[in-house]
């Protein structure tokens, strides 16, 4: 078996979906590990741009097995209008012989979205949550009162599944000023959920053993970032669940030893959608701008990101945390006309200087004052560059400078949204063609 896994090194919205779709080319499987529809990956293929919340982004390649993980957690309403909407455009046309959905992941439920929505409004520092239902959805999984997609097979469970969630749900949503949901609103979803979603539900166990068995190619897909990992992020501001390599292989059924490539995908700069603590964002005229050309927009949400310099600091822990050996670098065409080009190298923090992640509380992160270098900036349109000898030394300058400071490779970089305006450097998984060397 091969296998590799794509994550995000800093708060989600790096790019991963470009990456994982040059790989897929190449996988036999590729498989989606954690998180739900609060995630999104933008794609932009022929000039079209295509937001995957659920499916893998490996979705265009067809004849490829498709498999949502058990870690998941799961909207049947907006999985099942994702699979119709991928299918009226011409993928997913074998969705009943390619997607699998894992038996063991949970389901997103009416009340689970609306103690979420309810619960955000009740807050004064909100964390920003999608209110799609994530976070009271891996709540309930904890509290064993969580419904499985693998349920869904078996109607005579529904009304007692039913019951028991909604004994926790009703009280707190009232509490809130909320409506109650009945049992029999609870049933009648799920048995829509079953008629549209049992074909694609499975023990995915028995299907990634036999990949390695096979010695086939296994592509997983992170959602969201490093640093809004559960445990590692900057808690309480983080996602419901781990973000991290590590899950891919308790997300599908293998065993540590089983990964054996991690690839971090990167931006040139640093973004981040909702509340939380943001070392280096930039309020004013530059984060600005790089708002505006790098169309930094939620795929989820559509909310503003906000946008700051690269961060070292916290790069440096999402490399180590995910056992990241290759970045893949995106979004360089963005910097292009600012000068100078900034990184955060170290942190003022009540009178020491900070170099290590997660030595501040995310509470007190705000006091932290980033300490920068400076390096020169580029002016030349790299859109069009489909080779490492196509870029100057100052537009490689970010790339060059962090990676030699972390140890760490280059695998590509991204110059512009579109599949092709991409350049892979080191030798690339798989043999992807186009390869170009490049060594420092």
């Amino acid at each position: 078996m091969q296998s590799i896994v794509v994550v995000g090194t800093q708060w989600g919205d790096e790019g991963k979906g470009k990456i994982v779709d040059l790989l897929s080319e190449k996988a036999d499987i590729i498989i989606r590990f954690g998180g739900g529809n609060n995630a999104g990956h933008t794609l932009v293929v022929d000039g079209k741009k295509l937001i995957l919340h659920l499916i893998p982004s490996g979705v265009i390649h067809p004849g490829k097995t498709l498999v949502l993980g058990h870690h998941m957690v799961l909207d049947p309403l907006a999985l099942n209008d994702e699979i119709h909407t991928l299918q009226a455009i011409g993928l997913l046309q074998d969705a009943k012989k390619y997607l699998r959905i894992s038996n063991l992941a949970h389901i997103i439920m009416p009340y689970h979205i609306d103690l979420d929505k309810l619960r955000e409004a009740q807050k004064t520092g909100k964390i920003g949550t999608t209110g799609r239902g994530i976070g009271p959805a891996y709540e309930f999984k904890a509290a064993r009162c969580g419904i499985r997609m693998g349920h869904l097979r078996y109607p005579e469970l529904f009304r007692g599944l039913a019951e028991k969630a909604l004994a926790k749900a009703n009280p707190e949503i009232e509490r809130l000023g909320g409506e109650r949901h009945s049992v029999s609103s609870v049933v009648g979803l799920l048995c829509l959920a079953s008629h549209n979603l049992a074909p694609y539900i499975d023990n995915i166990h028995p299907i990634i053993q036999d990949t390695k068995a096979l010695n086939l190619k296994i592509l997983f897909e992170a959602a969201q970032g490093a640093e809004l990992d559960m445990d590692q992020g900057t808690y309480p501001f983080v996602t419901s669940s781990t973000t991290l390599a590590s899950a891919a292989a308790s997300g599908s059924g293998l065993g540590p030893m089983d990964i054996q490539k991690v690839i971090g995908v990167v931006k040139t700069y640093t973004t981040r959608v909702g509340g939380g603590p943001f070392p280096t964002e930039l309020l004013y005229e530059v984060g600005k701008h790089i708002r505006t050309v790098g169309a930094e927009y939620g795929s989820t949400t559509g909310r503003d990101r906000r946008c700051g310099w690269l961060d070292l600091v916290q790069l440096r822990h999402a490399v180590g945390a995910n056992g990241i050996k290759e970045l893949f670098w995106t979004k360089l065409d963005v910097l292009r006309g600012l000068h100078p080009l900034r990184i955060c190298v170290s942190y003022r923090f009540r009178g020491e200087t900070i170099t290590s992640w997660n030595d501040i509380p995310a509470e007190l992160l705000h006091e932290a004052e980033p300490n920068y270098i400076s390096l020169d900036g580029f002016d030349e349109d790299i859109s069009g560059a489909r080779d490492i000898s196509d870029l100057s030394l100052k537009a490689l300058a970010i790339p060059r400078y962090v990676c030699e400071k972390l140890g760490v490779t280059i695998s590509g970089i991204s110059v512009g949204p579109d599949r092709e305006q991409t350049i892979m450097v080191n030798k690339f998984p798989w043999g992807y063609p186009g390869i170009s060397t490049f060594t420092f």
